[in-house]
């Protein structure tokens, strides 16, 4: 039995020997596994471990096992040991078909390969959504260079160079964007803490041990989310802010 399993029954004593009752069975307590902590979202110190034949006689009735699990005695040894077992499943069923050995290594590649292809569709999509934002910025900052062509006419005439013009609309360029920044990191830290809260409300055990799922919001992401989205605001404000720069104070002054 686990760890838990003993204090949770509140076995007095040294719990070997003494009977557990599980599901109308009486079984006898053979021993208490260490402390293992939380591993894949299962406790792994809340298990009662008991012979394939007695979990198959007093509890599944059926002879069939779905899964076996084995570990070499050297990890280097690992796809040797994977082609001895199966060499001994196709031995002892005839070459049956329907029969899979895999290692944990090869999951793990495998899940990190669907997470890499996850993370291109969303940076694709990500990247497509900032190139739309940022041509709307460039119409945005356009307009209203048109819009302000009299008071760019009024800043040169009465000293204002060229720089000075191109610095303010990159500025405001990069403030409308980093305003949406801040508003987007809000919206999606709120939507990850609010998931977390709802799933320690129906998850029992996280990794860790803790409940729920980890939320996790570093600052150098907050910092470079921030960074990011104000420097598509430079890259798209400087067409309209060159274009702002290069007016000539009297054809400004001039416009209605």
């Amino acid at each position: 039995i686990g760890s838990k399993v003993r204090s949770e029954l509140l076995m007095q004593g040294d719990p070997v020997g003494q009977t557990l009752d599980v599901n109308g069975t009486n079984l006898v307590v053979v021993g208490v596994l260490a402390e293992k902590g939380n591993a894949g979202g299962n406790d792994q110190d809340k298990v009662v471990l008991m012979p394939t034949t007695t979990a198959q006689k007093r509890f599944t009735g059926t002879e069939l096992v779905s899964v076996i699990f084995a570990q070499p005695k050297l990890s280097s040894e690992l796809d040797n040991a994977m082609t001895q077992v199966w060499q001994t499943l196709m031995k002892r069923h005839h070459n049956a078909p329907g029969f899979k050995v895999d290692s944990q290594q090869n999951m793990l590649q495998t899940i990190g390969r669907i997470l890499n292809m996850f993370g291109f569709v969303m940076g694709g999509i990500a990247g497509l959504a900032l190139l739309v934002g940022g041509i709307g910025v460039m119409n945005i900052m356009l307009v209203s260079v048109t819009e302000r062509t009299r008071e760019i006419g009024v800043r040169k005439a009465v000293g204002a160079k060229k720089k000075d013009i191109l610095i303010q609309f990159l500025i405001e360029s990069a403030t409308v964007t980093g305003v949406g920044g801040l508003i987007g990191i809000g919206i999606g830290a709120g939507l990850s803490y609010g998931a977390g809260a709802i799933s320690r409300q129906f998850m029992s055990g996280g990794i860790g041990g803790k409940p729920g799922i980890p939320i996790h919001l570093p600052l150098w992401s907050i910092i470079g989310a921030f960074a990011f989205s104000a420097f598509v605001g430079i890259f798209f404000g400087i067409y309209p802010a060159m274009r702002a720069a290069n007016l000539h104070p009297i054809e400004a002054l001039r416009h209605e």
